[in-house]
């Protein structure tokens, strides 16, 4: 089989799309070459343009490589036509070389598919990127999958496998990043109170990276929010659904919160 010439990963940020390309290339023992909008900003149009014409001769020189480029859309928008015509005729060398080396676009995408009606990528670029693949967010066993190694990277081993699983059904929606960053905060919030991340900080922490720092209030107004959040949990019940989550305690716009449980499968 021939190596394709480009590979496009898209799908809502962070979902894991320039890991993919790296893992691509250790997976084949290739050589990795990228590069991002932002180690280009400081480059006049004309010299990011010579950039990337390098790194194309550089991945065939190199072979067998995989040339990364995260989100094309915002370096095409940044450097303008140059930068089209320079992924086209990069993509047309590898091509043309024969050589084994596969460039890997990534874009952020809340579409199912990418196509010539609902992009604005120049339609031969688009048609030289053969392969696209939709890359999802985690379902709820990666989630789980996602939690138990970062905690375990971290040698954090007092969270009960009952939370993890309450924690990966409040983050639907969110990548493997966000989860990571969750107990990255939850590691903060330990060493500001001298104590070891457990249960609690982990809850905290996950309740305030999803909706900001806690509101401090009278016992009135708990019991008021306690109250209102108890009716939205007995509604869920009443129509046979189960909440997943339920808190008295306000943060950011929320006075309180209740996370009906979804079923993932539906």
């Amino acid at each position: 089989n021939s190596v394709p010439g480009g590979v496009l990963l898209f799908g809502y940020a962070d979902a894991g799309k320039v890991s993919l390309g790296k893992a691509l290339a250790t997976e084949a023992g290739a050589s990795l070459l990228m590069t991002t909008p932002s180690r280009l900003a400081g480059l006049t149009p004309e010299g990011a343009c010579e950039l990337l014409k390098d790194l194309f001769k550089k991945a065939i020189d190199e072979a067998p490589a995989v040339l990364l480029i995260e989100k094309m859309d915002v370096l095409m928008e940044n450097i303008g036509l140059g930068a089209v015509n320079a992924l086209i005729n990069g993509i047309k060398d590898i091509k043309a070389s024969g050589a084994p080396v596969v460039f890997v676009g990534t874009l952020n995408w809340a579409h199912s598919t990418v196509s010539d009606e609902n992009s604005t990528f120049e339609p031969e670029l688009l048609h030289l990127l053969e392969y696209k693949i939709r890359v999802r967010l985690p379902d709820r066993d990666e989630r789980i999958a996602g939690i138990r190694k970062a905690l375990a990277v971290r040698g954090i081993d007092t969270i009960p496998e009952e939370l993890v699983q309450n924690i990966a059904d409040r983050v639907i929606g969110r990548s493997i990043a966000d989860i990571n960053e969750c107990i990255a905060l939850a590691i903060r919030m330990a060493a500001k109170q001298q104590r070891a991340v457990d249960k609690d900080i982990l809850s905290d922490a996950l309740g305030e990276f999803n909706f900001g720092q806690k509101h401090e209030w009278d016992e009135i107004d708990y019991y008021a929010t306690a109250v209102h959040e108890a009716g939205h949990a007995y509604m869920l019940w009443l129509i046979g659904e189960k909440s997943s989550f339920v808190t008295i305690i306000g943060r950011g716009e929320y006075g309180g919160y209740t996370r009906p449980k979804v079923d993932e499968d539906r």
